[in-house]
C-alpha cells in the first residue's frame, strides 16, 4: 500500500492473452480485437466460457483522476486529466514487439458506456460519487477539527477557496447494466456522454445479481489520470521516515544512557581470550550488527535495546527456585553481578544480564545448542563493548528466561573444579577464586579446551584474576546477606 500497488483477489480471472499459468517466454494466444469483443458482448445460443481460475492480482494503481472535464465552464482554467481509450497517445497501449511476460500481463480490455442514447439497452443506473477511493482529505480535516474543538484550540482552514478540497478528491462511478460474466476487475469502461465525469474508469469491483428471469451486473471504476505516475523507486518519503525513525530512535537510547549514566557502569567485559576490566556497553541502532551475527542465529530479528533492572532479593528467590547447587547459585549471582550493579540492584538490556553474545568479534561461530537456545526469544540488540567492537547480544522475555539459561549454562561445569570450591578453613573462602577461574574460563563461551590451558592464562593475567577474584568476595558476601548462600 505504501508503494500504491494494488492486490486484488479474483475468484475467476481471465487471462485474455490465453495464458492461465505463469510460464517463461511462452507466445500469447492470438485474438483479434472483434474476436475479443464479440465474446464479450456477443449474444450465444449456447453457454460459452473461456478458461478461468482464481488469482491474486497486485498492480501498481498510482493515484486516481483528479480533474473533472470542465471544458464547457469558462471560469475553469484547468483541463481534465484523463485520456481517451481511441486515440493512439492512449498512455495503457504496450510495446509489444519483443515483449517476453506475456503470462504476467493482460490485456487492457476497455469498452465504451454510453448514457443517455435512446437505442441503447445494455446499461439500466449510473450513478456518480465524489468520495474519495481512499480517508478523503475533507474527513481527515473535518476530524482533527473536531479533536481540536474538544482540546479547545480553534483550527480553520487556510483557503476559503474549494478547489484545494475538491483536488484532493477522486471520482467513482458505478453502473448497473445487463447481465455479463465476462466483465471483471482491471477491465476500462469509457464513460460517454455524461458531462464533466466522462473518461476511463479502472473498474475495481463487480457483483452479480441473479434472479428468477433476471440477470444484472453491477460495476465500480475509479476515474484515471493521464499523466505519468511517480516512480516506485523515488522513496523520498519512506526514506525520511527512516531518518525520523532513526533519530527518535537515538533519543530514547540517549534518554535512557543519562537515566542510567552512573548507576548502570559495567565492570567486567570478556573479549575472547581476554578480560577487560571496568567496560560500559553503549546502546546502537540494531542494524549496526545484523552482518555480524552468528550463522546459528543469522534468522533473529533485530530490537532496540532497553534497559532493565532488578534488586538482589529478588534475583536470589528466581536463583534458589532454580537450583540447589551452592557452586551453580554462586556462578548465576557472579555472573550478573560483572554484568553491572548499583544501589543493590542489577542493571541490564532486554533481560540480559550477562552480556551473552549472539555474535560479533571472537563470537562469530558462537553456538549455545538447542537446550540452551529455547530460552531466547529469537531477537537480538547491538551494544558498543567500550573498545569499539559492535556487538550483537541475546534478548530475553524475562528475568526467569536469562537466569534458567546461566543455571543450565554452569550446572555441568561447576564438577571440574570440585576440590577448588572448599579450599580454605573459613566457609565459602574457596568460592571467590573458583569464581573467577570458571567465570574467565566459561563465560559467554568455552575459551580454553582444557583446565591445564585455564591455569596457564591465569599464570599470564594474574592482575586480571586478582580483579576478578575481589568481585567474587564482594558477591558472596552479598549473597550470604541475602541468605543465597
Amino acid at each position: 500500500a505504501d508503494n500504491q500497488f494494488f492486490m486484488m483477489p479474483m475468484p475467476a480471472y481471465i487471462n485474455y492473452w490465453g495464458l492461465n499459468d505463469i510460464r517463461p517466454n511462452t507466445p500469447p494466444v492470438s485474438e483479434g480485437s472483434l474476436d475479443l469483443a464479440n465474446s464479450l458482448f456477443g449474444t450465444f445460443t449456447e453457454v460459452d466460457f473461456r478458461m478461468s481460475s482464481p488469482k491474486l492480482v497486485c498492480f501498481y494503481a498510482g493515484k486516481p483522476s483528479e480533474h473533472l472535464d470542465m471544458r464547457d465552464n469558462p471560469d475553469v482554467r484547468f483541463q481534465g486529466d484523463t485520456f481517451s481509450l481511441v486515440r493512439q497517445d492512449n498512455p495503457l497501449l504496450d510495446k509489444l514487439i519483443d515483449k517476453k511476460n506475456w503470462s504476467m500481463t493482460n490485456k487492457v480490455v476497455g469498452f465504451n458506456v454510453d448514457f443517455g442514447n435512446r437505442n441503447q439497452s445494455m446499461f439500466y443506473n449510473i450513478q456518480l460519487d465524489q468520495n474519495s477511493f481512499a480517508s478523503t482529505t475533507e474527513a481527515n480535516k473535518a476530524t482533527t477539527e473536531m479533536v481540536n474543538a474538544t482540546g479547545g484550540r480553534k483550527s480553520f482552514n487556510q483557503n476559503v477557496g474549494l478547489y484545494n478540497l475538491y483536488k484532493n478528491r477522486s471520482y467513482e462511478c458505478t453502473i448497473e447494466s445487463l447481465g455479463n460474466a465476462m466483465i471483471q476487475p482491471t477491465m476500462y469502461f469509457n464513460l460517454r456522454h455524461v458531462p464533466m465525469f466522462n473518461g476511463p474508469y479502472m473498474i475495481q469491483s463487480v457483483t452479480h445479481n441473479i434472479d428468477a428471469g433476471s440477470f444484472r451486473t453491477t460495476f465500480k471504476g475509479v476515474r484515471m489520470p493521464t499523466y505519468s505516475l511517480p516512480k516506485i523507486t523515488d522513496q523520498i518519503a519512506s526514506i525520511n521516515q527512516n531518518i525520523i525513525d532513526n533519530l527518535v530512535n537515538q533519543i530514547q537510547r540517549r534518554r535512557q544512557d543519562e537515566q542510567i549514566s552512573g548507576v548502570a557502569s559495567n565492570n567486567i567485559t570478556t573479549v575472547g581470550g581476554g578480560i577487560n576490566t571496568l567496560g560500559k556497553y553503549t546502546p546502537k541502532s540494531s542494524s549496526t550488527c545484523f552482518s555480524s551475527l552468528s550463522p546459528a542465529y543469522s534468522t533473529y530479528v533485530g530490537t532496540e535495546s532497553v534497559p532493565v533492572q532488578i534488586n538482589y532479593k529478588q534475583t536470589a528467590d528466581i536463583i534458589s527456585s532454580l537450583t540447589e547447587d551452592t557452586r551453580v547459585r554462586a556462578c548465576v549471582f557472579y555472573t550478573m553481578y560483572l554484568n553491572g550493579i548499583k544501589d543493590e540492584l542489577f542493571y541490564g538490556y532486554n533481560y540480559n544480564m550477562g552480556g551473552v553474545p549472539a555474535g560479533g568479534y571472537l563470537y562469530s561461530d558462537i553456538k549455545y545448542g538447542g537446550s540452551l537456545n529455547s530460552f531466547f526469544n529469537r531477537t537480538y540488540y547491538c551494544m558498543d563493548d567500550g573498545s569499539g567492537n559492535v556487538r550483537p547480544y541475546m534478548s530475553f522475555n524475562d528475568f526467569n528466561s536469562f537466569i534458567n539459561f546461566a543455571v543450565s549454562y554452569y550446572k555441568n561445569k561447576v564438577a571440574e573444579y570440585a576440590t577448588f570450591w572448599n579450599q580454605g578453613s573459613v566457609v565459602y573462602e574457596g568460592y571467590p577464586p573458583t569464581l573467577a577461574v570458571i567465570y574467565s574460563r566459561y563465560w559467554p563461551i568455552d575459551r580454553f579446551k582444557t583446565k591445564e590451558e585455564s591455569a596457564k592464562w591465569a599464570d599470564n593475567n594474574g592482575s586480571t584474576l586478582t580483579t576478578l577474584t575481589e568481585k567474587g568476595t564482594e558477591a558472596v558476601r552479598i549473597m550470604r546477606n541475602i541468605g543465597l548462600l
